[in-house]
């Protein structure tokens, strides 16, 4: 597995992002308890992800034919690249902005970094723990897409529409 011990795992795993996000809330508790309450939760027991996720998925349930439908898409689709102890990262490769998510087999760390197949993006998602000092900690999500080439951008602008506008999107920046 590859290994960051200067910067972030974000940084080290995509440090090339046209679209990124972040967001943060404070916790109280040691950063290695929220660390390790994060990296256990499941959203797919979280009925408002599960609403959300349903309601993304539901194109592609209505279109498919087959016999049995996939298993809502979730955390489990990622791959843990790196835990550290106040930080982890996931990825995904795919082309997220169809009804099936074009996922990549990505096994482990080293093919994340080696993926590089035109019309594919990449994301990561981070989890980011750092005590305050006051008994609370600051716990802060990120998440990155790199979306280099002209395929990939086109399909991006379904998704690279941030909350944020000052976020930038694949769009934009490709």
């Amino acid at each position: 597995m590859a290994t960051s011990t200067e910067k972030r795992l974000s940084e080290y795993y995509l440090p090339h992002h046209p679209f990124s996000e972040r967001h943060w809330t404070m916790i109280r508790g040691d950063a290695v308890a929220v660390q390790n309450s994060v990296d256990a939760f499941d959203p797919l027991h979280d009925p408002i992800a599960t609403r959300l996720m349903a309601l993304r998925e539901w194109p592609r349930r209505l279109l498919d034919k087959a016999d049995s439908t996939p298993p809502p898409f979730g955390l489990a689709d990622f791959t843990l690249l790196e835990r550290a102890p106040q930080d982890s990262v996931y990825g995904l490769v795919g082309r997220f902005w169809r009804f099936d998510f074009g996922l990549a087999d990505i096994p482990d760390a080293d093919a994340f970094l080696a993926y590089d197949q035109p019309g594919v993006a990449k994301l990561i998602l981070s989890f980011e723990t750092e005590p305050s000092g006051d008994g609370k900690t600051k716990l802060v999500t990120r998440t990155r897409i790199f979306c280099p080439d002209r395929d990939r951008v086109s399909g991006s602008r379904l998704i690279g529409m941030p909350s944020d506008p000052s976020a930038g999107s694949c769009a934009e920046e490709c």
